[in-house]
C-alpha cells in the first residue's frame, strides 16, 4: 500500500520492492498460478512525477512484461503529475475516485487531498488524445453529487471552473 514511501516506514527502495514483488510471485509460482499484474500504491503520497519513471522503469527492466497499474494519491497535490509520468511510460490502469474522494487518514494532515480525482484523469486523457471510454459531464455530475451528499465543497480542479473543451472541438469552434 506504500510502494513508494511511508510515514512509518520511510523511502522504499527498488531493492525493497523488488524484494516484495519476488516474494509474491514465488507466492504464487508455489501455488500453481501466475501474477501476470500488479497494482502499486502511493498510499500516503510520497512519490512524485521522477520516482514514478524511476520505479516504472526498474520494474518494467527487471520484470518484462508485468501489468503495472497505480493506485494514487493526491496528498502533496502530485496525482495527475504522477499518472502523467505512468501515461508516458504506456501504464493504463488507474484506481481513481470521483471528485478524488476516499484518503488515508494516516497519510498526512486533516484536510489533505485523498485519491486522484477520476474527472480530472478522464479530462487529462481526453486532452492527450487518450479514450478512457468513461462520459466526462457524468463524471463531473457525479462529482456535484457528491458534494450534495456529503455537504461540502470537494477537491476536483473541474467542479468550480468545469470541463476545458476537447482539442478536437476547440479547433473546430476556434475556442481556446
Amino acid at each position: 500500500m506504500a510502494a513508494f514511501g511511508c510515514n512509518f516506514g520511510g523511502p522504499v527502495s527498488l531493492d525493497e520492492l523488488s524484494r516484495c514483488l519476488d516474494d509474491g510471485l514465488s507466492i504464487a509460482a508455489e501455488a500453481g498460478g501466475e501474477i501476470t499484474s500488479v497494482n502499486l500504491c502511493d498510499t500516503m503520497g510520497w512519490a512524485d512525477p521522477v520516482l514514478i519513471r524511476t520505479t516504472l522503469n526498474h520494474l518494467r527492466r527487471t520484470y518484462g512484461s508485468l501489468r503495472i497499474g497505480l493506485h494514487l494519491h493526491d496528498t502533496p497535490g502530485l496525482g495527475i503529475a504522477n499518472a502523467f509520468a505512468a501515461i508516458e511510460l504506456v501504464v493504463r490502469q488507474f484506481d481513481t475516485a470521483v471528485e478524488g474522494l476516499g484518503g488515508f487518514p494516516f497519510a498526512a494532515a486533516l484536510g489533505a487531498r485523498g485519491n486522484i480525482a477520476t474527472e480530472e484523469l478522464v479530462q487529462r486523457c481526453r486532452m492527450l488524445g487518450l479514450e478512457t471510454g468513461m462520459d466526462l459531464d457524468r463524471l463531473i455530475a457525479a462529482g456535484h453529487l457528491a458534494e450534495e451528499i456529503v455537504g461540502r465543497n470537494l477537491l476536483s480542479s473541474l467542479l468550480r471552473p468545469g470541463r476545458i473543451p476537447d482539442p478536437q472541438v476547440a479547433a473546430v469552434t476556434g475556442t481556446c
